[in-house]
């Protein structure tokens, strides 16, 4: 796994298990010729994505990782 979705999912980890009250979380990695999907699902509460997100945590602080060093 590439060390960019790696950050990724490390991420999301700590967030569902803090926030979501999941007791189901599934992570899995495709790729797609040059592309790479990171999809993490769980069973957790949930939240509104529309929402404002006053921090660069969470959704915004993943996004970070993911854009980091361009994608490579």
């Amino acid at each position: 796994m590439p060390k960019r979705e790696v950050r990724v999912a490390a991420a999301a980890s700590p967030n569902i298990s803090k926030y979501a009250k999941a007791n189901d979380v599934r992570i899995s990695l495709a790729r797609h010729g040059n592309n790479v999907r990171l999809t993490v699902r769980d069973n957790g509460v949930g939240f509104d994505t529309a929402a404002p997100q006053s921090q660069p945590y969470g959704l915004v602080g993943m996004g970070f990782r993911a854009d980091a060093d361009q994608g490579r």
